[in-house]
């Protein structure tokens, strides 16, 4: 939706097309969990040669790189046309007073010297810093440093103006290029915390899962993956239960072949139960729990360091020892370990509920995968190389730099939205900037501001912070764009049919008639912002909307209306004419090359003309009272309202469905 979107919708929207062509689900995702090598479906242990690169190479990571590096380099090329942005060095302070996104820019505008030194920067940072990821000496130095300052910059964004989403997306776009060395350091700090306590743990331990049911497989998988984050089964071995690779126990042996009683030590766990004489008596440690093969799902087996004895956890058990090895996870064993947790786990499923069936449709939605995601398709690459010219192409073209793309390549970039454009603060010069103010008469002659449906009393003041007094980022990029577009009717039509709607018809459905809203006048207050001050606010009536009763206007001004509708007519039927003559009023630099009149800004709604039909007819049928009145919706229609009417349905009915 154009008038809602900006420019992080349009970003996000790129990054996730981009990712089409990146091995996005190489690490740390379902497909990358759930494909284990021949090797590894075999025998987990002897897998050492399937370990997951250190990097990519491709054609999406020059994607990537380019449409990141071109979002901001785009953005200096419009920058520089403007004397704001190298001249005057008063860009940074200009933006900031645009006070429907700044929200906390008051600390620097009472500062000119730190905008005008943030101005300077932000030129250095788009013009020459941008290209540091692609210096081929020391890249890794050079791509942290660019990654440390647009994160700084996006944190300013985010301090000081309210742009939505746009410095969240920006950040998410940076740290896809981040260094894999760092992530490397990330994942050594995170393993050797506790002096590499839970790395040896999980190297000490064999993850057990019962093959009688296929999905133990996979969920034995996924839970080394996203619970103990051992991604490439480097610590963690994933293991059959049953032959080889059965429990051995004091007592007996679980396997495949032999289903026999199992003593599971608890010596963690505590368990209360009444004697004979009714009195609750603690037995701790060495408590009895019966297990069969059947009754495994899953299960951990850890070695003491000296090899001299093994602890054993099943099912639930064996997730909580994940969960407690893990090196992101463990603060939640806590949680996972708790009384109410185990027994939302050992509720039994409602009567007729097949679990089995469950499990199967569950296991067919997982499948194994025999190629790792990390391979991506060689024409992948190609295209992805073919979509970046065209894409450093279209951004150029843009500036006027180089031609422009043909219209096929064009329309396909554009189907496929990879249009952009990345012209933000350019700033030619001042700004308008303000608020809103909607004053709404009721039917009992009321007078409301219903902004945001607020049905408070009318105040011109400059709220305390502009940007608040939008409901949200897609309000305000909506009453921005309503400005921009304020000579297409449609829009403010749709506007002002929908306050109608939505403020009148709970109204009469609470048996409130009276409340209803009549007439409203969208007013914006315009204040013009230039450089280090701000000019006085100006009333600007931006459209005027009538939800029903008769619309006031003299008989002067509804013949205007009548004419500039016929000269509106005939001016585009003379422009549909092929070869005809040039009108005195053509536009050659208009779309259609006429000038079209500007007409009254006002609205009609349905609901007008509808009123306006039953004043007409109640006035003409129904008796009158004393005084030569008739009541109509609450609202009392005499000789004017009636002449009122008939006006409205012979200037206005027509152009109603």
């Amino acid at each position: 939706n154009n008038l809602l979107n900006n420019s992080g919708d349009v970003l996000m929207a790129l990054l996730v097309f981009i990712c089409i062509f990146l091995p996005v689900g190489a690490c740390y995702s379902v497909d990358a969990a759930l494909c284990p090598s021949p090797k590894k479906q075999k025998d987990d242990e002897n897998d050492k040669d399937d370990q997951h690169p250190y990097g990519v190479i491709g054609g999406g990571n020059l994607f990537l790189i380019l449409q990141m590096i071109f979002v901001y380099w785009i953005s200096y090329i419009y920058k520089i046309r403007s004397p704001l942005w190298w001249k005057d060095l008063t860009a940074v302070d200009l933006a900031l007073r645009s006070d429907h996104v700044a929200s906390t820019a008051q600390f620097l505008l009472d500062r000119p010297y730190l905008t005008r030194i943030l101005t300077w920067w932000t030129i250095v940072l788009e013009a020459v810093i941008i290209w540091f990821p692609l210096i081929p000496i020391k890249n890794n130095w050079f791509r942290t440093f660019t990654i440390l300052c647009y994160f700084n910059l996006h944190f300013g964004f985010k301090i000081f103006l309210d742009i939505g989403l746009f410095w969240l997306i920006c950040i998410v776009g940076w740290t896809a290029m981040i260094p894999v060395t760092w992530w490397d350091f990330a994942t050594r700090w995170l393993w050797q915390r506790k002096n590499g306590q839970l790395e040896n743990a999980q190297k000490a331990s064999t993850l057990l899962y019962n093959s009688s049911r296929p999905l133990n497989y996979k969920v034995a998988l996924l839970l080394r993956t996203f619970v103990a984050f051992d991604q490439a089964g480097q610590n963690i071995k994933v293991q059959q239960l049953g032959g080889a690779h059965s429990i051995h126990f004091e007592d007996c042996v679980v396997d495949a072949t032999e289903e026999g009683c199992v003593s599971v030590p608890e010596s963690t766990s505590t368990q209360l139960r009444k004697n004979g004489n009714g009195h609750q008596q603690q037995q701790q440690d060495h408590q009895q729990k019966k297990y069969t093969f059947d009754s495994i799902n899953i299960a951990i087996v850890h070695s003491t360091p000296t090899g001299s004895s093994t602890e054993v956890y099943n099912n639930w058990d064996a997730v909580v020892y994940l969960f407690r090895t893990s090196p992101v996870l463990f603060p939640l064993r806590a949680v996972v370990d708790s009384g109410i947790v185990r027994k939302i786990v050992g509720v039994k499923p409602p009567k007729g509920v097949n679990v089995s069936n469950l499990a199967k449709q569950l296991d067919n939605l997982l499948p194994i995968r025999k190629t790792s995601p990390k391979y991506l398709p060689t024409y992948l690459g190609f295209l992805a190389c073919c979509l970046t010219g065209t894409t450093v192409w279209m951004n150029l073209a843009d500036t006027h730099i180089v031609p422009p793309l043909p219209k096929p390549v064009a329309e396909t970039m554009l189907s496929l939205q990879l249009r952009q454009f990345w012209g933000m603060f350019a700033l030619p010069g001042p700004q308008a900037t303000g608020w809103y103010v909607i004053p709404a008469t009721r039917a009992n002659g009321e007078v409301v501001d219903i902004y945001k449906h607020a049905m408070k009393p009318v105040s011109w003041e400059e709220p305390a912070f502009t940007a608040s007094t939008f409901e949200s980022e897609f309000w305000r990029k909506y009453f921005t764009n309503l400005r921009i577009y304020k000579h297409y009717h449609p829009i403010w039509l749709n506007y002002a049919q929908y306050m109608c709607r939505t403020i009148n018809e709970p109204l009469i459905k609470a048996g409130h008639p009276e409340l209803r809203v009549k007439n409203f006048t969208i007013t914006f207050m315009l204040r013009k912002a230039e450089p280090f001050k701000f000019a006085a606010p100006q009333k600007v009536a931006m459209w005027e909307h009538y939800c029903f009763g008769p619309i006031p206007k003299s008989q002067a001004e509804i013949d205007s209306a009548k004419e500039a509708i016929r000269q509106q007519v005939r001016q585009e039927a003379l422009a549909m004419k092929p070869g005809a003559e040039q009108d005195p009023q053509r536009d050659p630099k208009s779309t259609n090359g006429v000038i079209k009149p500007k007409l009254p800004r006002i609205s009609v709604s349905k609901s007008a003309i509808r009123w306006a039909k039953k004043a007409i007819k109640a006035y003409e049928e129904e008796p009158k009272d004393a005084s030569g009145t008739v009541t109509v919706e609450g609202s009392i229609v005499d000789i004017t309202s009636y002449n009122s009417a008939k006006d409205l349905l012979a200037t206005y009915g027509h152009l109603v469905k």
